[in-house]
């Protein structure tokens, strides 16, 4: 995958200048434009994983106590290679209106693991819809400890229980 070079205009207005002269008329000064480019983020972890999820229903007696979906799978990420994915998300519940389902997905191998947090508005949607979520890495262990990154998912779940693919795009975060 190529990565483009974005550029962004970057405006810096200078105060305005009086002149001095009997109409005392204020003229304010050209503006600086520059073209700067844009930083360059840097991709820390992309990939899809493929596998299959369960829900596991809460305790209908219990408002706050909301069904989980537990996701397992496989993939290939990068930078970490071929993963095994576990995980879950808490779907509903007692909570405000505006609040994301949330939960943890985490992909190893031999070589460490990488826990990601992810968000997104799972509940009420159909099979085979494409459902955006927001992610980040948590933790890492073994050679991904100090891994850092922040993007989006894009889940598709088929009917439950079921299949699932994930397709993930993490970027560093800004500094």
């Amino acid at each position: 995958m190529r990565e483009r070079r974005r550029q962004a205009l970057g405006f810096e207005v200078l105060e305005a200048k009086a002149l001095l002269n009997a109409a005392s008329a204020v003229v304010p000064a050209a503006a600086d434009v520059r073209l700067e480019q844009a930083p360059r983020r840097t991709v820390t972890l992309a990939g899809t994983i493929r596998g299959r999820y369960l829900i596991e229903p809460g305790d209908p007696r219990i408002p706050d106590e909301p069904p989980v979906y537990r996701f397992s799978g496989r993939g290939t990420v990068r930078p970490l290679g071929r993963v095994d994915a576990t995980g879950g998300v808490f779907v509903g519940g007692f909570r405000p209106v505006p609040a994301p389902d949330n939960g943890t997905l985490t992909l190893g191998n031999a070589r460490g693991s990488v826990t990601l947090q992810l968000f997104g508005p799972i509940q009420g949607s159909r099979p085979g819809d494409p459902i955006l979520l927001q992610a980040s890495i948590r933790e890492g262990t073994g050679r991904f400890a100090n891994l850092r990154g922040i993007g989006q998912g894009v889940l598709q779940l088929g009917p439950a229980p079921g299949p699932f693919s994930l397709r993930l795009t993490l970027s560093a975060p800004r500094r």
